[in-house]
């Protein structure tokens, strides 16, 4: 068990209700059962006690994250306990809340949201244009895959992965667990990561396979986004890849040489159309 089951998670309007009846008829009205549950901290209402639980709840899940190499996110929020600086009070701590503090839930909201942050981070390197051999293009019965063009450098709590395409409709898609829908510019593949059935994230990009099936050069763009937790969105970058049948004449007089030419073909005569 941990302070988290501790928390109050359940609380409803009736509770609310019935803490504001017994608070309103002030303790000599209360009845036994009342004052009971008034001193032993009512549901509906939020005091000491929940600030307390709440502090401890932040700093036991920042100290998760320490613990899991993640940089530590909460600060310390000072209390000024003006009823309490004498020697007696010397073991509150500056950061826990006691009955005479006017302070509010709001005061550890800065830590819960930096809480929130931490737990959704997305970032990955996304090569501006494909293109493994250096002729500007790849051959059309080539497959690749957004992890050909991407890696994912961090990422937490990642609900969901998409590739967008923008493409014509020669440019394909299809992958285990990835869902392939329609567009009017091309196509969208999403993946529900966390259900799905890739651990790793580079192993889940590979899986979603793009081919080619024109005979003509062919242009499209891939966009990398996620989506992580808390319905928070991220675009990771933008990649551009060219599909082409042809051959440069830099790739032809290579050619050449492998094939027993007797001399590498020159520009100019390439340009010619010397013997290939």
């Amino acid at each position: 068990m941990t302070i988290l089951d501790t928390l109050i998670t359940d609380r409803v309007p009736e509770d609310t209700r019935l803490a504001r009846d017994i608070c309103a008829k002030g303790w000599d009205k209360m009845t036994q059962a009342e004052r009971a549950s008034f001193l032993g901290g009512l549901k509906g209402a939020y005091g000491p006690t929940d600030m307390n639980r709440v502090r401890e709840a932040i700093e036991y899940i920042d100290r998760l994250m320490v613990d899991a190499k993640r940089d530590s996110v909460v600060k310390p929020v000072p209390i000024d306990h003006a009823e309490y600086n004498g020697e007696a009070w010397k073991h509150w701590r500056d950061v826990v809340t006691v009955p005479s503090d006017y302070v509010g839930p709001d005061i550890y909201l800065p830590n819960i949201n930096r809480l929130w942050a931490a737990a959704r981070r997305f970032r990955a390197a996304v090569l501006a244009r494909y293109d493994p051999d250096g002729n500007g293009y790849i051959p059309p019965e080539r497959e690749i895959s957004p992890g050909d063009f991407c890696t994912v450098l961090d990422s937490v709590g990642l609900l969901e992965l998409r590739v967008t395409a923008v493409c014509p409709p020669g440019v394909r898609a299809e992958g285990v667990a990835w869902i392939v829908s329609e567009s009017d510019t091309g196509w969208t593949a999403r993946l529900d990561y966390a259900g799905g059935p890739y651990p790793d994230i580079g192993n889940a990009l590979s899986a979603l396979k793009i081919s080619c099936g024109a005979d003509a050069v062919t242009d499209a763009t891939f966009t990398l986004s996620a989506t992580l937790r808390y319905d928070y969105g991220v675009t990771a970058g933008t990649c551009a890849v060219r599909w082409s049948p042809f051959m440069t004449w830099g790739e032809a007089r290579n050619l050449y040489q492998t094939w027993g030419g007797a001399k590498p073909l020159t520009w100019g005569e390439a340009a010619r159309g010397g013997p290939v």
